[in-house]
């Protein structure tokens, strides 16, 4: 686990609840237009001159409302300096609601070209999820070309990666699992089928 991970898991451990279990599948993902969710509006980051966009879909195809948020305020900075640039940045994602059924939303973010903006992102649904920790994003810039990427962290391979069920989502009163997994530039929470994640 790097030093990123540890700050952020003890600083929030106690107040984001979802629990990680990482499986690996590489299966793929349909896509889908963006349609109406609940935005906050995010705290600026310094504009960065000559800064590049890449576009991440969130899709929720649960049968309950997924909230989303970054724990760690903006994130602005990465371990190597600035990284995300104005208000295109992970605090655009705090209250951010999707809809049960396939509704989809898509965030732009803004960055320095070729760097990684690595930054958790919180999940919650009704009733809660057993506690654990946030899931940790990679937003990849590309070039002005927007070559650029997203990937989530799979805990049992011990880096980002594209993946169908990366984490497992476990509720407190364990009525239904869901699955986290990013395939492309789409996050998407799903029902969890076990034999997507074998």
């Amino acid at each position: 686990m790097n030093r990123l991970q540890i700050a952020s898991l003890v600083a929030v451990a106690a107040a984001v609840p979802v629990t990680l279990v990482g499986c690996g599948s590489s299966s793929s993902a349909d896509t889908a237009a963006s349609t109406g969710a609940e935005k906050a509006a995010a705290a600026p980051c310094p504009e960065m001159a000559g800064a590049v966009t890449q576009v991440v879909t969130f899709r929720n195809t649960l049968d309950v409302p997924v909230t989303l948020g970054s724990p760690e305020g903006s994130a602005c900075d990465n371990s190597a300096g600035q990284v995300f640039s104005g208000d295109k940045n992970p605090s655009q994602l705090d209250g951010l609601e999707l809809k049960p059924g396939a509704e989809a939303t898509a965030v732009t973010f803004a960055g320095k070209a070729g760097a990684r903006g690595s930054f958790d992102l919180a999940v919650s649904v009704p009733g809660g999820l057993k506690a654990a920790a946030p899931w940790p994003i990679q937003v990849r810039f590309g070039g002005s070309d927007g070559t650029g990427s997203v990937l989530g962290w799979e805990e049992g391979y011990e880096k980002f990666m594209n993946g169908a069920c990366l984490d497992t989502l476990v509720p407190n009163d364990g009525t239904w699992r869901g699955m986290a997994g990013v395939q492309g530039t789409s996050v998407t929470f799903a029902p969890e089928v076990a034999s997507e994640c074998e």
